[in-house]
């Protein structure tokens, strides 16, 4: 191994361990449920950052970022996002949500049926959260019709 291939390779290593700091680990979520009149057969993956183990234990304060991978099953020029939390039945709205999925949601505009994308979004978790174990829909809907709504079990601790 020559030395420029080892001071490329420890380059490598030093930015993997500082990302995995700063960011945390990634985990692919299983634990993953349709909603009522919910499909995740266009779902590919599901990914959620800071969390290594089901479910995702958040701390207050933190932020968490939700991608989900998927195929767009209908063409959409304006999809809207709804997050919220399942809490003794009812289902409450996260705070400070900008329903608009073309804004901040990493998502190229309009939606074109066949093609893939990748949802991002970062929540923060406020430090006036209850520490509570929850089920979070996760829902994208476009004009016409849905292109994922899932429950998730997350944790704020």
């Amino acid at each position: 191994m020559t030395r420029a291939t080892r001071a490329v390779l420890l380059q490598l290593i030093i930015l993997t361990v500082f990302w995995s700091n700063v960011f945390g680990e990634t985990l692919v979520l299983r634990d993953v449920r349709p909603c009522d009149n919910g499909d995740l057969s266009q779902v590919r993956e599901i990914r959620v950052t800071p969390c290594n183990k089901e479910p995702c234990a958040i701390p207050k304060g933190e932020v968490v970022r939700m991608e989900v991978d998927f195929i767009a099953n209908r063409n959409s020029v304006h999809p809207q996002v709804s997050i919220k939390a399942k809490l003794l039945g009812f289902l409450l709205p996260f705070p400070s949500l900008n329903p608009n999925g073309c804004v901040g949601k990493n998502l190229q505009c309009p939606l074109e049926k066949g093609k893939l994308y990748t949802f991002k979004y970062d929540l923060k978790v406020e430090k006036y959260f209850p520490r509570v174990t929850v089920d979070a829909r996760w829902k994208l809907k476009g004009e016409t019709g849905g292109f994922f709504c899932f429950l998730a079990p997350v944790s704020v601790v």
